[in-house]
This record gives structure tokens, sequence and C-alpha cells, in this order.
């Protein structure tokens, strides 16, 4: 087994789903203790490890927080060899995510471009 996902495995173990999740919910919403600007909060759809559970709390955040967006990007990069390589974006996998995100970000204009 690989060593990283002994270290995930290892981590699950000893503090289970809900005190990772608790954790990880805690340090999104603590945020505006160290920015207070426009966020923009980007993931790649069925993510190795970002689950619904994951998806839900960003998007309670979000509601929570002005000037706040999610945006999980509409190309399935899991099911596309092109895109992924040893489950991280390849060079195309990157190139195809700056064209997701600056498509995103124009059209619901959040950044100027004039």
């Amino acid at each position: 087994i690989e060593a990283w996902k002994q270290a995930v495995q290892g981590l699950y173990k000893e503090y289970g789903d809900d005190r990772i999740l608790d954790y990880q919910k805690r340090a999104l919403y603590s945020i505006d203790n160290y920015f207070k600007r426009r966020l923009v909060i980007f993931t790649l759809p069925h993510s190795i490890g970002f689950s619904d559970h994951y998806k839900s709390i960003i998007e309670g955040f979000v509601k929570t927080r002005k000037d706040t967006y999610f945006y999980e990007s509409p190309t399935d990069f899991k099911n596309n060899g092109l895109l992924m390589l040893d489950n991280h974006p390849s060079i195309a996998g990157h190139e195809r995510i700056a064209r997701d995100l600056l498509g995103y970000l124009t059209e619901n204009k959040l950044i100027p471009c004039d």
C-alpha cells in the first residue's frame, strides 16, 4: 500500500470521519480571521477524498459569507486519462482547469476584463 494511503487510513482510524469533518469545517469558517475579501472556492468534480459531505459544508459556508462563491469544474477529470496523471492533473488537465476557472470568473464578473 502506498505511503500516502497508509497515512490517510491512519488519520481516519485515529480521529474518525466526524471529528475530521468538524475540524475542517471549523478551519473553513475561521477564514474570516485571515481574509475578508472576495473568495472563490474551486474543486474538481469527484476529486479523491472530496465527498458530498465536504461539498455541503462548502455550500453552507458560501451562503453565510458575503462575496463568496463555490465553483465545481464541469469537466470530468477522473474518467479522462489525458487530464489526469497519478491522480493529479496532467499538463493538459491544468490547462483545462485554467480555462474552466477563467470562464467562471469572467462569466460571473468576478474579475475585471476591460
